[in-house]
């Protein structure tokens, strides 16, 4: 099934017009999600580090709408993902109360200042490790998690490295 929606949003070549010749380039993506299957990985795994690997930044720009089109037709684990994000959303919740709170009577909150504090994190995470601390870091700074107490046990592969 994934194979065939790789065949779908992927051609199996381009023609790409330099210096007035044409020349026909393979479409490497398409071979890295074959790879990985056959492999017995998912079909996403480690594919921007392979893409960076191979030099094919620039060729894959152009191939973003068929990673988001698998994206969008992949079968997924939906109720661990969507436990995940209501545990950002109540951190997020959290965090901006917190802040209210403590924002004296006629001052302006600094809400958009914690957005951005918390985008400059998310640039920096660069790996999955980085992105466990910084989620642990910013569960942590929201405090007491009802979502989290409720539902560790299935949060609990993708904070800890078991399911990516």
């Amino acid at each position: 099934m994934i194979y065939k929606l790789s065949c779908i949003y992927f051609p199996e070549y381009r023609v790409i017009n330099y210096q007035n010749k044409n020349f026909i380039i393979r479409n490497a993506i398409k071979g890295i999600i074959a790879d990985n299957l056959v492999k017995g990985f998912l079909w996403w795994n480690d594919l921007y580090i392979k893409i960076l690997n191979l030099n094919l930044l620039k060729v894959s720009l152009s191939e973003d709408r068929g990673i988001y089109k698998m994206i969008q037709h992949s079968q997924w684990d939906i109720e661990a993902q969507k436990l995940f994000i209501q545990a950002c959303h109540e951190a997020l919740k959290k965090i901006y109360a917190k802040i209210y709170d403590r924002t004296k009577k006629g001052q302006y909150a600094q809400i958009e200042r914690e957005n951005i504090r918390i985008l400059s994190q998310l640039g920096r995470c660069t790996n999955v490790e980085n992105f466990r601390k910084f989620i642990a870091e910013f569960w942590g700074r929201a405090g007491q998690l009802s979502i989290l107490e409720e539902h560790w046990e299935e949060l609990l592969p993708l904070t800890s490295g078991i399911m990516d």
